[in-house]
């Protein structure tokens, strides 16, 4: 069974099993099919992956190695990651990098099939606001997708834009309800 996916903003929680697009009354669905085709074409939004934790929890199973760079079936977690990113049309993104940044660096390089690839360095640990704040001048958007790059959801990543915009939230995040 596939995880339930939930986007939540100031206006509230709603959950699908498949799509996160929320359903409008019949009578805003005009006014709301303007709202969506007036959103933002997603090639145009800058993705910022945060990839530059320790993994001082990981450690005894991956070792020295960045836990978004650690393999599962052939591949790195991140490519998993940049794969979600460019099939829903995004093309920027800012991998926000710190620990055993070379290696994230050297592994990637600049490009990931259509995603444009670039870095974020932190000189020391700024945790998770630190590192986006550092990352700020690349982010150069109204609107910005943000990752943890240790963890994978899958997720209909343009519904839950649309979903957002069309509620002109301030932020909103994706949720993945699973079992312990």
């Amino acid at each position: 069974q596939r995880p339930r996916a939930m986007c939540y903003s100031r206006t509230g929680l709603v959950g699908a099993k498949a799509a996160l697009i929320a359903c409008p009354p019949r009578e805003m669905r005009g006014i709301m099919q303007e709202v969506v085709s007036a959103a933002p074409e997603l090639a145009k939004v800058p993705v910022a992956i945060l990839a530059g934790g320790l993994g001082t929890r990981l450690r005894p199973a991956i070792g020295e190695r960045q836990k978004v760079l650690e393999e599962i079936d052939g591949r790195h977690l991140l490519a998993y990651l940049l794969d979600q990113v460019a099939d829903a049309g995004f093309r920027e993104v800012v991998l926000c990098v710190g620990w055993q940044a070379g290696e994230v660096e050297r592994a990637l390089g600049g490009a990931h099939g259509p995603l444009r690839l670039r870095y974020s360095r932190e000189p020391a640990p700024l945790g998770t606001a630190g590192a986006l704040r550092l990352a700020l001048p690349m982010l150069s958007a109204d609107q910005v997708l943000v990752m943890n790059g240790d963890s994978y959801c899958e997720a209909d990543l343009p519904a839950a834009f649309r979903w957002h915009f069309e509620r002109a939230a301030e932020a909103t995040l994706l949720l993945v309800e699973a079992e312990d």
